[in-house]
């Protein structure tokens, strides 16, 4: 029985990592399009959290036009049709392809509301147009105010580290599986049968 109970153990132990949950994602743009970002504008979306949720990754899908080029992408409470205060902002290097880039293992805390993510550079970069699944609103700088710019949809991921329970892998649903078996095979075994009795002598 130790045996049986080891062999059910195990696939606790052997169970993947949870991964980060994806909490927006409005998919890869399919426009060759992209929103010029440099340093007299900046660019940002809002998005929506309906609980305490911890910011694992912010990414856009975006690509270099200057060579170095640095983006910065910032968290900005909600003012209305605009980002309003700064909470969170991070830089990141940005590479020549076209592809999602942006910040990983960032651990920013936010509670329940509306928010901007907010990209601006001092170099040169492009975040490409038209996902399939694009956030509401957009609004863009340009020097001194803020304008609402819905037409303007951008790739957007975030991610955050709420996590789902792991799922075992497929090696560990296999000792799963097979501890089971050897319960249910223990189970059917016929129990032993004492000596037979002796037959009554008649009188």
């Amino acid at each position: 029985m130790k045996t049986l109970l080891v062999l059910l153990a195990l696939p606790l132990t052997l169970a993947t990592p949870a991964g980060a949950a994806m909490i927006v994602d409005t998919g890869t743009p399919t426009s060759g399009d992209a929103q010029l970002l440099y340093s007299l504008q900046r660019v940002a979306t809002e998005f929506s959290l309906t609980g305490t949720t911890t910011i694992d990754s912010i990414k856009s899908y975006m690509q270099a036009y200057s060579n170095p080029s640095t983006v910065t992408i910032g968290i900005a409470s909600d003012g209305g049709e605009m980002p309003a205060s700064m909470l969170f902002s991070q830089s990141f290097a940005v590479g020549a392809n076209k592809a999602w880039q942006g910040l990983d293992n960032l651990n920013w805390t936010l509670n329940a509301g509306s928010y901007w993510v907010v990209f601006s550079t001092t170099d040169m970069a492009g975040l490409f147009l038209n996902p399939p699944a694009p956030l509401a609103d957009t609004s863009i700088w340009t020097p001194n105010s803020w304008h609402n710019l819905d037409v303007t949809k951008i790739g957007l991921r975030i991610t955050s580290l709420d996590t789902v329970a792991p799922v075992p892998e497929p090696a560990s649903w296999a000792l799963l599986v097979g501890g089971f078996a050897m319960i249910g095979g223990t189970m059917r075994l016929p129990s032993a049968k004492g000596p037979a009795q002796p037959a009554c002598a008649r009188h």
